[in-house]
């Protein structure tokens, strides 16, 4: 018995530890899946070399320049996982910036995303739960 409720607790234990990592690897998953190819037309302006608003959207940079990134133009992340409202990327996107103090031009420059981009970055964003880092 005894040792049976120590596996339960163990077992327990190992599914909150792991689960963070599970939710993590879903986030960067879709991010190559999904969002990676819709950001491909932004990386001429946010590229490693100088990045546009110092933000590089390039393969294998983006997400981890997203979440929980502070943004430079607004008191609020990139992204917030879970949250699009709380995430400037996504003000940036829909053209919303200066209503939470935010600045410049809607993205991306020269035209807007259409309903299914916006509707999967979106997505992505919502079906992010990586936990914000400990301060």
């Amino acid at each position: 018995m005894r040792t049976s409720v120590f596996t339960g607790l163990a077992g327990a234990a190992l599914a909150l530890l792991a689960s963070p990592a599970l939710a993590d690897q879903a986030c960067l998953d879709a991010w190559t899946r999904d969002i990676q190819p819709i950001v491909n037309r932004c990386v001429g302006c946010h590229q490693n070399a100088a990045p546009a608003g110092k933000l590089s959207l390039q393969k294998g940079a983006a997400p981890a320049n997203l979440i929980w990134v502070k943004a430079d133009e607004a008191d609020m992340p990139y992204v917030t996982p879970g949250d699009p409202t709380r995430s400037y990327l996504w003000h940036k996107l829909n053209g919303t910036q200066a209503e939470v103090g935010g600045s410049g031009a809607q993205m991306p420059l020269g035209g807007k995303l259409d309903a299914k981009a916006l509707g999967a970055i979106e997505a992505w964003i919502t079906g992010c739960t990586e936990p914000a880092p400990a301060s």
